[in-house]
C-alpha cells in the first residue's frame, strides 16, 4: 500500500514540475507587447435612438445614434469612422443626409504594466429625423446602419538570422528552421498567425505568415471609404501590408508584394499566405534574433439593423 502511495506521489510531482516548466517556456517566449484579441470597433444603436415606434405626419421627431467603443489596440483617426443608413427614405424621414462621420479620434485599449486600460465610449449621431407623411396604416420598416472604420494590425516576430543561413552551429542561440517563430499581434479583427521561417539558400531566410480576417465584418483597402459607408466591390478583401526589420538593415522582399516589402494583397476565403525572403549575406556570422514588424492597414465594415414602425396617428 505504501509503495502504491509513493508511486502516485511521484506521478503527481512529475505532472506539477512539467506544468511549471511549460509555463516558464511560455512566459519566456511571450514578448508581452500587445493585449491581443480579434475585436476592433464595437457598435450598437443607442437606447431608444431610434425608438421602435414613431408617429407619422410630422408629429414625432427622433434621433438615430450609435454607441461606439474601440475594443482593439489601434487609435482610429478623426473622420475615419463613417456610418451610412439604408432601408429608409431620406426624404420621407426628413433626413438631410444618410451619412455621418465621427469628427474626433477614438483611442483603443492599452496596457500599463500588467493592467489593461479600456477605451472610452463615444457617440455618433445623425441629423434629427421625423416622418412627414400622413399614413393610412402603420408602416413597419427595417433600418440598417453600415459602419466603416480605418484600422491597423501590428505584429512583431522574433526572426533568427545569420550571414550563412544554411550553416548550423552548436553555439547558435536561435533556430533558422522553425515552425514556431515567437510572434505577438495587436488586438484587431484581422490577425497575423502561423509565422514560420526556413533557410531558402546559403544566404537567404524565407519568412512565411498567414493574414486572416477573424472578425465578423468585411475588409477593404485603406482608401476605400471617405464620405459614405457603401460597398466598394473593387476594393473588397484588400489589405496594405508592410514587412520591415526593426533595425531596417535586413533586406526583405515578398513575392505577394511584387518583390517589395510593401503592397496591397487580396484575401481569398478570408485568408492569405505571405512569403518573404530575407537576404542575409551582409549580416553577421553569429546567429541573432531580429524583431520583424508586420503592419496591416485596412478599412473594416460591419452593420446593425433595427425594426421601427411608423404609426398611423389617426387610428
Amino acid at each position: 500500500m505504501k509503495k502504491k502511495s509513493f508511486i502516485v506521489l511521484i506521478l503527481v510531482l512529475s505532472i506539477f514540475i512539467s506544468a511549471c516548466q511549460n509555463t516558464g517556456q511560455k512566459d519566456k517566449q511571450s514578448l508581452g507587447i500587445f493585449i491581443g484579441g480579434n475585436e476592433g470597433l464595437d457598435f450598437s444603436f443607442k437606447e431608444n435612438q431610434p425608438p421602435i415606434k414613431v408617429l407619422d405626419n410630422n408629429q414625432d421627431p427622433f434621433y438615430i445614434s450609435l454607441n461606439l467603443q474601440n475594443k482593439g489596440e489601434f487609435t482610429i483617426p478623426q473622420n475615419k469612422i463613417i456610418s451610412s443608413l439604408s432601408g429608409v427614405n431620406a426624404e420621407a424621414f426628413s433626413l438631410s443626409s444618410l451619412n455621418a462621420k465621427l469628427s474626433t479620434s477614438l483611442e483603443g485599449k492599452s496596457k500599463s504594466g500588467e493592467q489593461v486600460i479600456q477605451s472610452s465610449p463615444e457617440e455618433l449621431q445623425f441629423d434629427q429625423a421625423i416622418y412627414k407623411y400622413d399614413l393610412n396604416a402603420d408602416f413597419p420598416t427595417s433600418l440598417r446602419a453600415d459602419i466603416c472604420y480605418l484600422y491597423q494590425t501590428r505584429a512583431v516576430a522574433k526572426v533568427c538570422l545569420k550571414s550563412k543561413a544554411v550553416d548550423r552551429d552548436t553555439e547558435d542561440k536561435c533556430l533558422i528552421n522553425t515552425d514556431k517563430v515567437t510572434n505577438e499581434v495587436s488586438g484587431a479583427p484581422v490577425k497575423i498567425k502561423d509565422v514560420k521561417q526556413r533557410s531558402s539558400s546559403s544566404s537567404e531566410v524565407k519568412l512565411t505568415f498567414t493574414i486572416a480576417n477573424e472578425g465578423k465584418g468585411q475588409v477593404y483597402s485603406p482608401t476605400a471609404f471617405s464620405d459614405k459607408c457603401v460597398d466598394v466591390s473593387s476594393e473588397r478583401d484588400q489589405i496594405l501590408v508592410e514587412v520591415i526589420s526593426a533595425s531596417g538593415k535586413a533586406n526583405i522582399k515578398c513575392s505577394q508584394l511584387k518583390d517589395s516589402n510593401k503592397g496591397l494583397i487580396k484575401l481569398a476565403l478570408k485568408e492569405k499566405i505571405i512569403n518573404c525572403n530575407i537576404l542575409t549575406s551582409t549580416l553577421q556570422d553569429i546567429a541573432f534574433e531580429e524583431p520583424v514588424n508586420i503592419v496591416l492597414n485596412y478599412f473594416y465594415k460591419g452593420s446593425i439593423e433595427k425594426q421601427i414602425t411608423v404609426l398611423n396617428s389617426e387610428q
